[in-house]
């Protein structure tokens, strides 16, 4: 069993939090997700998809040929429709763009207000009707990804009861206990657990979520997150905290890497432990910040003037990025030195 969903729409219009839904749906019925997002520098407009692959094997990157499109704008039919399966279908509105595989969602009949990501939890209702996903996995799902807010339940009903069943997937649950979250959240788990105290930052995509996800944990396990004017500023910073004793971690992607050359190798003069998460991105230079790449693992190596050692961890998926940047931090602890985890937005 394996079965790709393009969620598509522009920026702004939750593209991403609707895609943990339907991940979190699919991860409670035993299969395994992978969700690779696809996005411009934007804040709002532009164009933004998401696909996730699910599949009762493990599974490492998306796939190309779609077996759904959750279209929440035009955009979205008219640049993937062609990438649809035999037998694929696209769930909108009847305001989108007429298409001969479209599902129309009649989303005036509503009877709950207009909300936040109404249109969006519609559809994921009607996605799991179509598929015979029980509402009740519909339900435990919306309460992982929205706590408190009851009100998404509510509106996954209403998408359930708009459609007919079409093909009903097999319920794989083992039984064992299923785990879903991404490779940013992984690194910022490790950390945690590894005892981390403070963990300095300058926003650089696609770093920028371990930065966003440690400050909303801060005071709940007592760290310290903090983001200073610069990567140069953050790194100097850091070496002063890991000198008076304070487990630290400071992340950057490869341009604010490559500001702190200099002070790197003060870590390996002085023998400061001190851990570097380093996202990679495209280049030279500013590249093209929203897509993913792997070319700085020699840098990363390499980086400093004169020779001294440091470790690099580099993760292969989610659980290796919890794994792994606690073996970061016991090994610089333990060798006072400079470790750099080093992943990449896929």
């Amino acid at each position: 069993m394996l079965k790709t969903i393009l969620i598509g729409g522009r920026a702004g219009q939750g593209v991403n939090k609707t895609s943990s839904l339907i991940g979190q749906v699919f991860s409670n019925l035993g299969y395994y997700v992978f969700i690779y997002r696809d996005y411009p520098s934007l804040i709002q407009g532009g164009h933004n998809f998401n696909v996730l692959t699910f599949s009762d094997k493990p599974i490492y990157s998306h796939r190309k040929n779609l077996d759904v499109i959750i279209a929440m704008d035009d955009l979205t039919i008219q640049q993937h429709a062609s990438a649809l399966k035999t037998g694929g279908f696209i769930l909108g509105s009847e305001k989108k763009e007429s298409h001969p595989r479209l599902i129309s969602i009649d989303m005036d009949s509503i009877s709950l207000p207009p909300s936040i990501g109404r249109e969006n939890n519609v559809l994921v209702g009607a996605l799991m009707k179509l598929w015979g996903v029980p509402l009740s996995v519909g339900h435990q799902a919306a309460e992982e990804e929205f706590p408190g807010v009851t009100a998404v339940k509510e509106i996954l009903d209403e998408g359930y009861q708009m459609v007919a069943l079409r093909e009903k997937l097999p319920i794989l649950r083992n039984g064992k206990e299923t785990y879903f979250f991404n490779g940013t959240e992984g690194v910022s788990q490790g950390a945690i657990a590894a005892g981390m105290d403070i963990y300095f930052a300058y926003p650089m995509t696609p770093a920028t979520g371990v930065l966003h996800n440690l400050a909303q944990q801060q005071k709940k396990y007592g760290f310290l997150v903090s983001q200073l004017e610069n990567e140069i500023a953050i790194v100097n910073a850091a070496l002063g905290a890991s000198f008076t004793g304070a487990v630290t971690m400071v992340g950057t992607s490869g341009g604010g890497f490559a500001l702190m050359s200099e002070a790197l190798s003060l870590v390996g003069m002085a023998e400061i432990p001190l851990v570097i998460y380093l996202a990679q991105r495209n280049a030279p230079a500013s590249g093209v910040p929203t897509y993913t790449a792997q070319g700085d693992l020699k840098f990363a190596v390499n980086i400093g003037h004169g020779e001294f050692p440091r470790i690099v961890v580099a993760p292969g998926d989610a659980e290796e990025a919890f794994l792994r940047t606690i073996e970061a931090f016991y090994l610089s602890q333990k060798y006072n030195l400079l470790s750099i985890v080093i992943s990449d937005k896929h």
